[in-house]
């Protein structure tokens, strides 16, 4: 009996054993993922420069801002934290699917200051009045940039700033290769954007992509005031 009884000891601590290794691996993976999801941001912080990002656009403590091209919501999150409970943060994609991910993160952390928006191609749907917009790496999509434009100089305040981030294209392009290439040019925007009514303020900078090696250019344009 007592043979049988030890045999079963150590069936039962084998079981064991292999659980705990089990469960340790899996907190591991789970930990080494949040790990690389905290160290991806941080990155993402280093070369996008958030900070400056939401000066350029005017985002302040109590502001309405928009998100366009939303995506998961990176830049959404640290402009709903710049804006805080008073503000609006107004996250606009044309993806529905992009935006649950906005929604699911928004309801964990209770951010009211979130605004979930379901864009058109042609519209994005914002409401005026708006103190910054940002488009960041989602210009060069945009199929129907006229209609778009037009949408997003009436949502801006007068005064109001749009900020556009794009990949660097090669010049003399026309919009279907822009679009293909998934990048566009600084002048190209420029000159779209003037043709709306927006005046570039001071001059353009750029980001460093380290992962694509490909600068992103960096442009400030505002509604005039009259």
């Amino acid at each position: 009996m007592r043979s049988i009884s030890h045999t079963a000891s150590l069936r039962a601590f084998a079981r064991a054993g292999l659980i705990v290794a089990f469960v340790a691996a899996v907190g591991a993976g789970t930990a080494a993922e949040l790990a690389g999801q905290t160290g991806g941001e941080s990155r993402r912080d280093e070369w996008q420069r958030p900070d400056d990002v939401l000066d350029a656009m005017g985002a302040r403590p109590g502001g309405r801002v928009a998100d366009v091209g939303a995506g998961a919501g990176y830049f959404t999150f640290k402009m709903a934290a710049r804006v805080g409970p008073a503000g609006k943060v107004f996250a606009e994609d044309i993806r529905d699917s992009e935006l649950d991910t906005i929604r699911q993160r928004k309801a964990r952390e209770n951010l009211t200051q979130i605004e979930v928006v379901l864009g058109e191609t042609d519209d994005p749907r914002l409401p005026e009045g708006l103190d910054g917009i940002l488009v960041f790496n989602a210009y060069h999509e945009f199929r129907e940039y006229d209609a778009m434009l037009a949408g997003l100089f009436r949502a801006l305040k007068p005064g109001g700033r749009l900020v556009v981030i794009d990949r660097t294209a090669e010049e003399d392009k026309d919009r279907d290769a822009y679009f293909a290439m998934h990048a566009i040019t600084a002048a190209a925007v420029q000159a779209e954007a003037e043709r709306h009514g927006f005046t570039l303020s001071g001059q353009p900078a750029k980001l460093d992509d380290p992962s694509e090696r490909r600068d992103m250019f960096f442009l400030v344009f505002e509604r005039p005031r009259t």
